[in-house]
């Protein structure tokens, strides 16, 4: 049985490692890439779905129950089964 909680952690471990990256590609492309205002104009695109996509599943993990567990290789009883009643 695994905590829920375990997986909340490997997916903050994950976005760290994302918005350690992303800063590092926006610094290079505003430093090194197409001087102009498509490249400023691209990044702040970038910036926005970021912070969008992070925001919406942070909300949507606030709602989640992370003291729930997942069993892994578990069969169900046979009375909870839908395909053979």
């Amino acid at each position: 049985m695994i905590p829920l909680v375990w997986i909340l952690l490997i997916w903050l471990a994950g976005v760290t490692i994302f918005l350690i990256l992303s800063l590092l590609t926006i610094t290079l492309a505003l430093r090194f890439g197409v001087s102009g205002l498509h490249t400023f104009f691209f990044c702040a695109i970038f910036i926005a779905v970021s912070a969008l996509v992070i925001g919406s599943v942070g909300l949507f993990a606030l709602n989640v129950d992370w003291s729930q567990t997942i069993a892994f290789g578990m069969t169900p009883a046979a009375s909870d089964t839908f395909l053979f009643p």
